[in-house]
């Protein structure tokens, strides 16, 4: 079994409504580490079938600093060629401790079904009751079912049903990095949801060092080019939007970090009551956590006010609509009220929409000329430092492009991935000496890198 993974591959066939398992090859990851990589591998041996990989990486579900990614990979109906889309929060941790570090899933289902994740078992589960409720809905349907608050769940709402090239995967009831239409391949195999919940653990070559050296990683970057930045409204700062402060803050609750991550990057707007109000016991659904800054500054610049884009987010998220796609379609129809951003999201989740690439919908001229496999999701430049880049946009995108790459495959958030020079190719070597027992010489990364199709 390779260290920092459980060893097992899951093979799931909506078809036959069978699962297998398949030992995890350690030459796999010696070559390739693990993630979008292995993704890409298995997504090429199963390609006929037309399948769904979802992936971690080497350091996810560890106490690597932002080890919280999982990965989706398939065919983007967007751009027609190979993706990957990141989760977070809790998700990708969760999927990795289930016990099954790959799982392809292939063919369709006759009817609407979940696949639920749990002690090394794999289950598929009748979801004709979930077909048609939302994401909300759903989340709390099969958490109630199963008894376990605590289960995540990767899901689609009406507009991946109904098979909408804008419809996304949602996390339990908040949005994902899927930019390409993931929703959409959910929605064409009857696969309402994956459900899962780890109690696994995972052994560690080196398990003393791995966390000194974690914990020391972590402490430097708490105290580098992050240290006093929370949430959205720092993002804004750094890449340029202004004025933020007035939009948002009057709705800003609290600011929140995914897994093992010392940045607060999530921000939970209320709106339903006073962001100021802490009782627990209050409103029942008080607001939205927003984990995808450039949809909530493409509304902003419509011209909702912060406690809209969150509004505006929530019903995204319960109908499994791409937001920035919804804010993309209204700018185009002129619209800039919350009642008129409603009516296009009606009409986005029974009407197809022009297939306009995710960068520009996401960071419009920005966008323009960029082209990866990697979500835009995630800034299409360095937070709160140049790197040493300086203003050279394709230095920026090259350097974008290969940076996203490596956090890709080791499962590290790739936000996290631009607001970090503390993460050097030095230091990423030794965690996966001390992780895995494999030694690997300066280069490594940039070789394996060059696997990933482009």
């Amino acid at each position: 079994m390779p260290f920092l993974y459980s060893g097992r591959i899951l093979i799931v066939d909506l078809g036959s409504k069978k699962t297998e398992e398949r030992p995890l090859d350690e030459t796999l990851i010696e070559e390739n580490l693990g993630g979008a990589l292995v993704a890409q591998t298995l997504y090429e041996e199963f390609e006929s079938q037309e399948p769904l990989v979802l992936s971690t990486g080497l350091f996810t579900a560890t106490l690597f600093p932002a080890g919280a990614l999982g990965i989706i990979t398939a065919k983007s109906p967007i751009t027609g060629k190979l993706a990957h889309a990141p989760f977070v929060l809790m998700g990708g941790m969760e999927i990795k401790l289930t016990g099954f570090d790959f799982i392809v899933i292939k063919g369709k289902s006759a009817s609407p079904t979940y696949l639920w994740l749990h002690d090394e078992l794999a289950d598929l589960q009748d979801a004709s009751e979930l077909w048609g409720k939302n994401s909300w809905e759903t989340t709390e349907s099969i958490r109630n079912d199963l008894g376990e608050d605590l289960i995540q769940v990767l899901t689609i709402g009406a507009a991946g049903e109904n098979g909408r090239n804008s419809a996304q995967v949602i996390l339990n009831f908040w949005g994902t990095g899927d930019k390409f239409g993931f929703g959409k391949v959910f929605g064409s195999k009857n696969l309402k949801a994956i459900a899962s919940r780890g109690l696994g653990l995972i052994e560690i070559s080196s398990p003393e060092e791995f966390v000194q050296k974690a914990v020391e990683l972590k402490s430097k970057i708490k105290n580098g080019v992050i240290f006093g930045k929370n949430g959205v409204l720092d993002f804004c700062q750094s890449i340029g939007v202004e004025p933020a402060k007035d939009w948002i803050t009057p709705a800003v609750h609290r600011y929140t970090s995914c897994f093992s991550c010392p940045y607060t990057c999530n921000t939970f707007l209320k709106y339903n009551e006073s962001p100021t109000v802490l009782d627990m016991g209050g409103v029942a659904e008080p607001g939205f956590l927003m984990t995808d800054t450039s949809s909530a500054l493409a509304f902003k610049k419509i011209g909702l006010s912060g406690a809209d884009t969150g509004r505006v987010l929530e019903l995204c998220a319960k109908l499994g609509i791409e937001p920035a796609t919804a804010a993309f379609e209204a700018n185009k129809a002129g619209v800039k009220d919350l009642s008129g951003v409603k009516k296009i999201l009606d009409s986005m989740v029974n009407n197809e929409v022009e297939n306009v690439s995710p960068f520009i919908k996401n960071w419009g001229e920005d966008g323009k000329n960029f082209e990866s496999p990697f979500s835009p999701w995630a800034p299409l430049r360095p937070l709160f430092t140049d790197f040493g880049l300086g203003q050279d946009p394709e230095k920026n995108s090259v350097w974008w492009k290969k940076r996203n790459a490596i956090f890709y495959i080791l499962g590290i958030c790739p936000i996290f991935s631009l607001m970090t020079p503390e993460i050097e190719e030095n230091n990423l070597l030794e965690f996966i000496r001390l992780g895995t027992g494999i030694d690997k010489e300066k280069g490594f990364l940039d070789k394996i890198v060059g696997k990933l199709k482009f």
